[in-house]
């Protein structure tokens, strides 16, 4: 993770996110968050990296700032997890294009 026990990114890991940047290296971040939250945390620290977000289900390209690539569930394996969910009290998070459902 990149996030330190203040949930901050410090300032070393920027520094080390732009070394590796300047050597070639493509800097990725992965995030169970939306991309767009990330890219926003990102850009503020003066750091511009793909992001996979949502757990890998959203890729982000943070230099034309806009959604590169989506990978949903099928809808059989989403219907069942959901009945598994609802069956066990379990909390769970659907994100749609249009909405989310909690």
């Amino acid at each position: 993770t990149m996030l330190n026990s203040n949930g901050q990114i410090s300032q070393r890991t920027v520094e080390a996110v732009r070394a590796a940047q300047k050597k070639g290296v493509i800097v990725a971040v992965c995030s169970g968050r939306f991309p767009q939250f990330v890219s926003y945390k990102m850009n503020e620290l003066g750091l511009q990296c793909p992001i996979a977000g949502l757990n890998g289900a959203v890729l982000w390209d943070d230099e034309k700032r806009c959604i590169s690539a989506v990978h949903p569930m099928k809808t059989a394996s989403a219907q069942m997890i959901s009945e598994i969910c609802y069956a066990h009290s379990a909390h769970f998070f659907a994100f749609f294009d249009d909405c989310t459902i909690i």
